[in-house]
């Protein structure tokens, strides 16, 4: 059952991740490396949460009278692992969506050169 449930709660992740990262925020990212980060912090989350109950000393049995703040505080350490995972994978783009030298030369556009007040602007194309 354990098996099961970790795969399940990849796929999930997995899902919410995507979604976040390239519906909401439109960073195309491709799907292995969604996979394989999902998978690495799916792994490290179990230990991270448990760690965390014990520290905080969490009581999670039904009918305890802290089990709301405890379950708040489960969920605030899983949106945290949810938002390093976006910030991971939006770090670095892949290099095939960025503009580079070679983009410009094929499009013809003039290179970016940085201006006097320290702004980049676009040179005027020589006629």
């Amino acid at each position: 059952m354990d098996v099961l449930t970790y795969l399940l709660a990849t796929v999930f992740n997995v899902a919410l991740v995507s979604f976040i990262v390239r519906r909401l925020l439109g960073v195309p990212v491709g799907w292995p490396r969604t996979i394989m980060l999902s998978l690495i912090f799916q792994a490290g989350a179990s230990g991270l949460l448990a760690w965390v109950g014990r520290t905080l000393g969490l009581d999670l049995r039904i009918g305890s009278p802290q089990l709301r703040q405890a379950v708040a505080v489960l969920l605030l350490v899983t949106a945290w692992l949810v938002a390093v995972q976006v910030a991971l994978l939006t770090a670095r783009p892949r290099s095939a969506t960025s503009t580079d030298q070679h983009t410009l030369r094929r499009h013809k556009l003039p290179p970016i050169e940085p201006a006097r007040a320290g702004r980049w602007v676009r040179q005027a194309r020589p006629r």
